[in-house]
């Protein structure tokens, strides 16, 4: 993280309506779907589940909702579980 003299509270503001609206839209896309691309999983969900996990980690993904479960599924994946626990 940058020191505080760097940091620009418009800047965040402005970066995290922009993510914000990024999750939106995947909320959008996911609804009747499993994955990104419909009921299947592909290597879209592993690009964009990195960034969406990050995301989760600074507060803003929703409790509930599509890309919460979404999220979920990708990260109960044997691949994702052994990342994760290492």
């Amino acid at each position: 993280m940058f020191p505080e003299h760097m940091r620009s509270p418009a800047l965040l503001e402005l970066e995290t309506l922009r993510a914000r609206a990024i999750i939106e839209r995947v909320e959008v896309a996911l609804v009747g779907r499993d994955y990104l691309l419909g009921q299947e999983f592909s290597a879209a969900d592993i690009q964009l589940g990195s960034t969406i996990y990050m995301a989760l980690h600074l507060g803003l993904i929703a409790d509930d909702g599509n890309v919460k479960g979404w999220l979920s599924r990708l990260l109960e994946r044997p691949a994702a579980q052994m990342v994760l626990h290492e």
